[in-house]
């Protein structure tokens, strides 16, 4: 009930800062406040893709590695972490230009791009299982 009221009735805090991976949010008005949750839900977008993750890993236990389960999983964890890390992406460079008044563009890797990196990644794994599973169920036909 706290955090509802510095964040959203913000009478008595004249600023509240959030720095989250080195974006750093000021709640002093209301487009502050909206980056700020965005980039929170950007997060709960990766605990909820860890979260498939760990149920990915039960099929795998359960030797269930080609399932439409698993595949369909690795699709949407895919796009979970592209969704999350194109925002939190935009959600910097708009955070600096809004508040900071300066445009920084970051050449190298960061964690955005990292978490888009990833998120590709498993998007491509997840075709890689379609096409396993397609020439595991022919070779099962063959013989």
């Amino acid at each position: 009930n706290k955090f509802y009221f510095i964040f959203f009735l913000n009478d008595d805090l004249k600023r509240l800062n959030l720095e989250i991976s080195e974006i750093t949010l000021f709640a002093i008005d209301t487009f502050g406040k909206f980056l700020i949750s965005i980039v929170l839900l950007s997060y709960l977008l990766l605990i909820y893709s860890l979260f498939l993750f760990r149920k990915i890993l039960r099929y795998f236990l359960d030797l269930k590695i080609f399932s439409d389960y698993v595949i369909k999983t690795f699709k949407k964890i895919g796009v979970l972490l592209v969704v999350s890390g194109l925002t939190t992406l935009i959600i910097s460079f708009i955070s600096r230009l809004y508040f900071e008044q300066k445009i920084s563009i970051e050449i190298g890797m960061n964690e955005h791009i990292m978490i888009l990196s990833l998120g590709l990644f498993f998007m491509v794994l997840s075709e890689a299982f379609k096409i396993a599973k397609t020439a595991k169920q022919e070779n099962d036909l063959t013989i």
